[in-house]
């Protein structure tokens, strides 16, 4: 199976910001083990898991490489699917926590059950009824390109987190810089909040886009990305001391 120089552009971008993702949670796990953090621990998951929807492409391409073959369509399913829920439910346990946590248990019952829905629709359509005639409803896997788009239930789960994380997550971001008196907290806020519209804007022109150029680049942007929501989680000592001179 030969992959055209642009779609190989495509994996290796993949890789650049699966690598700079893990670099980054690597840092967030050695801050949680200091300081015993739940939260720090809940977002190294998020960092590591959020990008799962390019796990494939990233490590289809580097199969490829060693093996001149592409990733079985079932594992390409399971890698880019199945750990969506993860990142998106510890997302909404960290943001109901700091925000409802009056309602916190009967929203993440709702998300769980939306979740599991997905886990075993996922693995039954896969595994146990390969030929029932719903494949247009899993994922649909374009070898050529390394790329895959979601249908059916999916795509309604995904959107669903999609447009449920921009709405908290600018919620979250507001009330960080409009009601805490702590000019870091209020930094932390706008970091986020960049993060979050970004986040949001990257994954559906990554969603709609198919051209391998345009791709890349927009999975190279997604470094940017991920340098706010750690600037808004951990906010570096000279990053903090740079701003607080700014400010004064």
């Amino acid at each position: 199976m030969e992959l055209s120089i642009w779609v190989q552009l495509s994996g290796v971008a993949s890789l650049i910001s699966i690598s700079i993702a893990i670099f980054f949670s690597i840092f967030i796990l050695v801050r949680a083990n200091k300081y015993r953090d739940k939260d720090l621990y809940k977002f190294f998951f998020i960092t590591l898991f959020v990008l799962s929807p390019w796990y494939p492409g990233a490590f289809g391409y580097l199969y490829w490489l060693f093996t001149n073959h592409l990733l079985p369509y079932e594992i390409y399913v399971l890698i880019g699917t199945n750990f969506i829920p993860l990142y998106f439910l510890l997302w909404l346990d960290v943001y109901l926590t700091k925000t409802f946590p009056d309602k916190k248990k009967a929203i993440l019952i709702i998300y769980s059950i939306f979740s599991i829905i997905l886990e075993i629709y996922v693995v039954y359509f896969l595994f146990v009824a390969p030929g029932a005639p719903v494949k247009e409803l899993l994922p649909i896997v374009y070898p050529e390109r390394l790329d895959h788009t979601y249908s059916g239930f999916i795509l309604v789960y995904s959107l669903t987190c999609i447009i449920t994380a921009l709405i908290t997550g600018v919620h979250f971001s507001l009330v960080a810089m409009k009601k805490s008196k702590d000019k870091i907290i209020q930094w932390k806020g706008r970091f986020l909040f960049i993060a979050f519209i970004l986040f949001v804007g990257i994954m559906f022109l990554d969603s709609t886009l198919v051209n391998p150029i345009v791709i890349s680049i927009i999975r190279i942007l997604f470094v940017a990305d991920m340098t706010f929501f750690y600037f808004g989680f951990i906010l570096p000592k000279p990053i903090e001391k740079l701003l607080i001179k700014a400010e004064n």
